[in-house]
């Protein structure tokens, strides 16, 4: 692998070299003085030889939309871009025209949008197009130039049977497998406990879950320890953010808060630029906090309340700024039938609740709002009902929604009350995953409820799909909706001998990547026996 020393990137491929100046901006280019533009076939398989996920940024030794650059060329580069779905693919350009001009003849990556999309700055409109209006113009392509905040690892201590637990390596859709009993609805919890968190406070979601006696793990001692790592954005450094509660006085508290992050190269060792401790601490301020900056010293009102979620309404904390906003804008799912079938007040609403019983006013605000979002919705439902012909949300006289679903042939549509459990549940997660701002992160706990197994594979692909714009987690012990799931985004979970949740990623099971290459599928596998723990039959869940 081509190691990078370029601090947003890990690793370089160069199926293309060679470029030329087009622009002022070309004067601070590595490759400045030009040279003869040259594809490579032998370099176009690299990034599936490379099985550790990398952020990896394409040509860097060239320029990707050259006007040399053949188009055939540049597409089965981006063949190798969808198979090679682990990576994260950057690709930085001057060239906006010609990537616009080629935009619809390419097949794009939907597992992660190739990566974070560049466009130099100070171009004026006789040289190309500067960043906002090439982000304008691939918008309406259907595409982002902004990426998604993404965790990538996490990491929990003393939490419940999650005594010692890492998920290093997580997807932008990950899916959590394993009987009951496993520990899979624990790691969902935790997402849960940490968004209660910010939204509603410690107290709150400590005191929900009965406190240190139901939440520290059984026999263990000391804090409960959460520690996710993420990047803001693909391509931006990696931050972890530690947090540490313990109870004191049969009250919670924060007894360690810290973020840190590696600034530059991969030369240097990691510094925290927030660093609290029962509620009090230093903070480095700005936009891109060094190690060398000055430290400001603060004192929270209470040592249960998180400094993140304190210091992170201030907009000279960025950084801090960032991660509370991510955070809270998680949305955990819980979706039942009977909460779909509810008659609530009319008015619209932008966003599903977790138990799904406001998809009626979801529906009012798509049918006002974004009326293309909600037909699209409509024919992937249609796709998946027979006979289902229309959704819509009806006003009463005294205030009250109505949602009415029609099926063909018949003439009058009927009440969503009477509608099949498996059309609602269907709708709502349909009306979840196309949201048109949606969460910047998705949970959503065994969606095989109420679905016919035919379903499920479908919409394992469908969330997929919708990761390019969200993050998504689903636990899941159907092994028809993990026929759909791709080894490196399937975690099997299993109690070990002392009863505590271990996880393991498929694509590090002995025999599980070869299966699969010959056409195996994962559910069937895993209802064969061929993973080393977690089948019901074993005896592991406990």
């Amino acid at each position: 692998m081509a190691r990078s020393s370029i601090e947003w990137t890990q690793a370089s491929w160069n199926p293309i070299t060679g470029c030329a100046k087009i622009s002022p901006g070309c004067k601070f280019c590595y490759y400045a003085n030009g040279f003869r533009l040259t594809t490579h076939t032998d370099a176009l398989e690299l990034p599936l030889s490379w099985k550790k996920p990398q952020m990896v940024f394409v040509n860097s030794m060239s320029d990707m939309f050259h006007k040399y650059a053949p188009t055939e060329f540049i597409q089965r580069i981006f063949e190798v871009m969808r198979k090679a779905h682990w990576h994260q693919f950057q690709i930085l350009t001057k060239r906006s025209k010609r990537l616009l001009a080629l935009d619809k003849s390419i097949d794009w990556p939907k597992n992660e949008p190739a990566g974070c999309w560049k466009a130099a700055h100070g171009m004026n409109a006789g040289r190309g197009l500067n960043e906002n209006e090439l982000s304008s113009s691939l918008e309406r392509n259907h595409m982002t130039l902004k990426g998604t905040p993404r965790i990538e690892a996490l990491k929990v201590k003393n939490y419940r049977a999650l005594k010692d637990l890492e998920l290093e390596g997580l997807m932008p859709f990950s899916v959590l497998l394993g009987p009951n009993g496993s520990g899979k609805s624990t790691v969902f919890d935790v997402f849960a406990f940490l968004s209660e968190c910010f939204s509603v406070g410690l107290r709150k979601a400590w005191d929900k879950r009965s406190r240190f006696k139901e939440l520290r793990s059984r026999g263990a001692d000391g804090p409960i320890v959460f520690e996710l790592k993420y990047r803001e954005a693909p391509g931006k450094q990696v931050i972890t953010y530690h947090l540490a509660i313990e109870e004191k006085d049969s009250s919670p508290i924060v007894s360690e808060e810290f973020l840190q992050w590696k600034r530059g190269p991969s030369a240097g060792r990691p510094f925290k630029f927030l660093d609290f401790k029962n509620g009090s601490g230093k903070v480095i301020s700005g936009e891109k906090p060094d190690e060398k900056d000055a430290r400001v010293s603060e004192t929270l009102a209470s040592p249960e309340m998180l400094a993140v979620s304190s210091l992170g309404q201030f907009t000279k904390h960025p950084r801090v700024s960032a991660l509370r906003r991510f955070i809270t804008g998680w949305h955990l799912s819980y979706l039942t039938a009977d909460n779909t079938k509810g008659v609530p007040e009319a008015g619209p609403q932008e966003r599903l609740s977790q138990t799904g019983d406001n998809l009626s006013n979801v529906i009012q605000y798509l049918q006002e709002r974004h009326t293309e979002r909600l037909e699209k919705i409509f024919a992937k439902l249609s796709e998946r009902i027979p006979k289902l012909e229309k959704v819509s949300a009806d006003i009463m006289a005294d205030g009250r929604l109505l949602l009415r679903i029609k099926d063909a042939p018949f003439d009058l549509p009927i009440l969503a009350k009477y509608a099949s459990d498996g059309t609602l549940k269907m709708l709502a997660y349909l009306t979840l995953l196309y949201d048109p701002t949606p969460p910047t992160f998705i949970g959503i706990e065994e969606p095989e409820n109420h679905l016919h197994p035919k379903l499920l594979q479908i919409l394992a692909e469908e969330c997929r799909e919708a990761s390019g714009q969200t993050q998504l987690m689903v636990t899941t012990h159907s092994p028809f909706f993990v026929n759909g799931v791709r080894a490196n985004e399937l975690w099997d979970l299993f109690r070990d001998e002392n009863g505590y949740a271990r996880a393991l990623r498929a694509d590090a099971m002995r025999g599980i990547p070869e299966f699969m290459e010959n056409g195996a599928l994962l559910g069937q596998l895993w209802m064969e026996g061929h993973f080393a723990r977690g089948t019901p039959k074993s005896g592991d869940a406990h």
